[in-house]
């Protein structure tokens, strides 16, 4: 079954564009990562997270925060490499069933390859560029944000808190006061007995 010059111009032509379209897609991911603390340029923007901002300190911060963040970015970065991949594998199939009549060409993954390597070192590497600086920006903003409208509940519980803790210390001296005036009556009781006791010895001694 013959295939047309013009359909497979088509399919080079659209393995292309499709590569291009994926390079898009990893820019998409790589800016869900960079919103997360992803860093790709740390050169260019290494003043901007030196910076201390109000409020809420630096950008970065180490520690075990920084290991789980760590281990959830890892995560993410494999699952949408995952999908990466799915998409590509999918758009070629799909590409070589209606433009080829099914038949597999080999230059098709070509074409994509240079489509997204084109598309990686162009366009992507400006939309990156610009992109981590304005989401420096969008995450200063959110997190001082997010501090002044947490400072009246952080307020509120160590205020709860404050409270709690007289209330269970009145209610802990309570029942130590109690706890030694039952002991106190206690030992009352006891050497009241003792002391009749001793009495009651004391006078049958006496008659005898």
């Amino acid at each position: 079954m013959e295939i047309s010059p013009y359909m497979l111009t088509l399919l080079l032509i659209y393995s292309f564009l499709f590569g291009m379209s994926a390079g898009a897609l990893n820019d998409v991911n790589r800016i869900i990562r960079a919103l997360m603390g992803v860093r790709y340029s740390a050169k260019s923007f290494a003043r901007l997270y030196a910076i201390k901002l109000p409020f809420v300190g630096t950008l970065e911060r180490g520690g075990k925060k920084k290991r789980v963040k760590r281990g959830i970015e890892a995560a993410l970065i494999f699952i949408q490499d995952i999908l990466l991949f799915a998409y590509l594998g999918c758009g070629i199939v799909i590409l070589n069933y209606y433009l080829n009549r099914g038949q597999f060409r080999l230059y098709t993954i070509a074409s994509v390859a240079v489509g997204f390597a084109l598309y990686y070192f162009t366009v992507g590497k400006l939309v990156i560029f610009l992109s981590e600086g304005i989401i420096f920006f969008v995450r200063a903003a959110v997190r001082i944000v997010l501090y002044l409208a947490s400072r009246p509940f952080v307020y509120l519980w160590r205020t709860v808190v404050k409270i709690l803790r007289s209330l269970w210390k009145k209610i802990a001296s309570g029942i130590a006061k109690k706890r030694i005036m039952r002991y106190n009556k206690a030992k009352r009781r006891e050497m009241l007995e003792l002391s009749r006791k001793g009495f009651q010895n004391g006078g049958e001694e006496n008659g005898v």
